[in-house]
């Protein structure tokens, strides 16, 4: 198999896995973060200690993140991948909104998210080390979508893909998107983001104060992350008419 072959293959398979990555990412990210709890004066200290609203910081990454993610899935039109975890799928080429100034959005969007949670470990190391595993896993994933575009839109993606950046946003060249935005869409793909992301950062804050009592409670973070329970719950028991009626 030559490599050409075997870098798809490997992206073929690694987008159908690609929903694990994040619970791994997670699982190393909070035992890093328990371990530093338990080591007095490193540098997790030092960064809580000089920079008191820090959470609030990775939080703002994280939100971005899936800011990127809500206009993109609401801006894209029907017969794309999405959440698709089976194969790839593509009725139409997108290349308006955030498209129009990167080749990959959603992926860069679950990059700040997860980059926000990693964050909250303080550990440059582990930030790196994070940074790397992402860019190794969906390197091949995007090699093999790029590839299934090209065999089905040869001339538009060649065309489209000559100026547009991968992964790194050229926010110099950005056309209005061409699709209504679809709050159907957003609910139905993207309802579990926002809570996922309070959730976490509210189980992080949680084991802090478990530690360490002298830690301050941050009302506003345990306040938000509450709502977007109460929210996701309304949503869950509207589903049925509100992903009916609502475009």
């Amino acid at each position: 198999m030559s490599l050409h072959e075997e870098l798809e293959r490997q992206g073929n398979w690694l987008f159908c896995k690609r929903s694990h990555l994040p619970i791994l990412v997670l699982a190393a990210c909070y035992l890093d973060f328990w371990h530093s709890l338990s080591v007095p004066d490193d540098f997790f200290s030092f960064v809580r200690d000089v920079f008191p609203h820090y959470r609030y910081f990775c939080l703002g990454v994280s939100l971005a993140g899936l800011a990127v993610r809500i206009h993109t899935v609401g801006h894209t039109p029907s017969g794309t991948s999405g959440r698709n975890t089976h194969g790839q799928v593509a009725d139409t080429l997108n290349t308006t909104g955030f498209y129009s100034i990167i080749r990959h959005p959603l992926y860069f969007g679950n990059l700040l998210i997860s980059l926000g949670i990693v964050l909250l470990t303080a550990n440059p190391y582990f930030v790196l080390l994070f940074v790397l595993t992402f860019s190794l896993y969906y390197e091949r994933i995007m090699y093999a979508e790029e590839q299934f575009l090209i065999r089905k839109f040869p001339e538009r993606h060649r065309s489209w893909s000559r100026d547009i950046p991968a992964f790194f946003p050229k926010f110099s060249g950005w056309k209005t998107p061409t699709e209504k935005f679809s709050l159907k869409k957003v609910l139905r793909q993207e309802k579990n983001g926002l809570v996922g992301i309070f959730g976490i950062f509210a189980l992080f804050h949680l084991t802090e104060l478990a530690v360490d009592a002298r830690f301050p409670v941050y009302y506003v973070l345990l306040g938000l992350a509450a709502a977007s329970v109460l929210l996701y719950l309304a949503l869950r028991a509207m589903k049925k008419s509100l992903l009916r009626d609502v475009r």
